[in-house]
């Protein structure tokens, strides 16, 4: 552009000072093309155009990150099957900006990555939309930690869980009924420990203990924390594992499995689903709006059918928090609708208003249906049954028969 470019070579050898001012001159060249390619396409001024050619002189190419952040100790993840997912969706935005002749990391501004977010919301699961753009966002954070990270503050919505549904214990059976080799075995662990289906594939013997029938194993998705779960090996699945002759109580308990889901391909997924849908359970469903059908039934669902499982038999909600974790949206969901079924059971056990005086069956039955409430059940619905209560009059009749610890306030 006419302008005087001048830089020190620091060097007194003059081999070494011919040597550096050639590659100063390279590098000149391609930021003046650089330049000139990207006051071109129009999406920078002359003046921005300069600086971001500068940039690239140096710069890192979109189509060579992925790389180097899969080699940066500082990524995110270390699962071989969640890189291989990242960097499709990485891909995705790399394509994205090649049709719009973009090649470095550093002509990626927040505009152009709110353009990108907003091309792909539509259709999208919120899970997975939050999926494109934590991905991106990792990437620019751990490769170009100097540069503004442009899908910093993109906005991603809340999810909206669209969970797996329970499995009855008859669709359990059914499906046991035509589940060959391990994978008979793997599902009676799924629903009897409430494992995800990666603690159950790569389960090791390591962490069986038939002495003590207990399991004792660290989840994948809470290893950071260290903690152990212990959990009893249910007599269903006990049978299995002891039918295992003792010489090959060794590694993996599921051999073939773990090597299926170590090869980092969704395999295990799809076979549960096939078994599930052999026995005629529609495994998706479709969903307004939304591009791809849902999932409803998958190896998670025998995770809610443990949870569902447990609290039917007033197993102490500590206990399966414990195991399937404290947040757990699986012992939320569950919880809550158990709670409004004790509710239910309460106020049909109410006795008439026309009675003059209380029928001893009926205040048993309301008796029984406040015993087994739980404490979280009065924290949800302590006030539709306050209500019901006084407004058929008997508050004070309650209040004179039932417990003291189950007074209504």
């Amino acid at each position: 552009n006419g302008q005087l470019y001048e830089k020190a070579l620091r060097t007194r050898d003059w081999d070494e000072a011919v040597s550096r001012g050639r590659k100063e001159a390279e590098s000149f060249s391609v930021m003046e093309a650089e330049s000139k390619r990207l006051t071109l396409i129009g999406l920078f001024t002359p003046e921005e155009a300069i600086t971001k050619a500068a940039a690239a002189s140096t710069g890192i190419l979109l189509c060579e990150a992925f790389d180097r952040y899969e080699s940066s100790p500082k990524k995110s993840v270390n699962s071989h099957t969640e890189l291989n997912r990242r960097r499709n969706l990485w891909e995705k935005l790399t394509s994205w900006c090649f049709n719009r002749q973009l090649t470095y990391m550093h002509e990626v501004t927040s505009s152009l990555a709110e353009s990108y977010a907003s091309g792909i919301k539509e259709g999208l699961a919120n899970r997975t939309y939050k999926s494109y753009v934590v991905t991106a966002r990792q990437v620019f954070k751990v490769v170009c930690p100097e540069l503004p990270n442009p899908f910093k503050d993109i906005h991603i919505p809340q999810e909206y869980n669209e969970s797996h549904r329970d499995l009855s214990d008859a669709e359990i059976a059914l499906i046991l009924d035509v589940a060959q080799g391990e994978w008979k075995t793997m599902i009676l662990m799924g629903a009897f420990t409430g494992l995800r289906l990666k603690d159950c594939a790569l389960m090791n013997w390591s962490c069986v203990d038939m002495t003590t029938n207990m399991i004792r194993t660290t989840p994948a998705k809470t290893r950071r924390s260290s903690r152990i779960l212990e959990i009893p090996i249910h007599s269903d699945l006990r049978e299995p594992l002891d039918r295992i002759p003792f010489e090959e109580r060794a590694g993996d308990v599921f051999p073939e499995l773990a090597a299926v889901y170590r090869d980092g391909l969704s395999g295990l997924s799809a076979q549960f689903r096939e078994l599930a849908e052999s026995v005629g359970i529609q495994t998706r469903e479709t969903v307004e709006g939304r591009k791809k059908s849902v999932c409803r039934v998958g190896f998670p669902s025998l995770r809610h059918s443990f949870v569902t499982t447990c609290l039917r038999a007033r197993v102490p909600r500590a206990f399966v928090e414990e195991i399937v974790g404290h947040s757990s949206t699986v012992v939320n969901r569950v919880y809550s609708h158990l709670g409004t079924e004790a509710a239910i059971a309460t106020i049909k056990a109410l006795p008439s208003v026309s009675q003059e005086e209380v029928e001893k069956g009926s205040l048993s039955d309301l008796i029984r249906a406040l015993d087994g409430a739980t404490d979280s059940d009065w924290r949800l619905h302590w006030k539709p049954i306050r209500t019901e209560l006084l407004q058929n009059g008997l508050a004070a009749n309650v209040q004179k028969n039932a417990r003291p610890a189950l007074t209504l306030q």
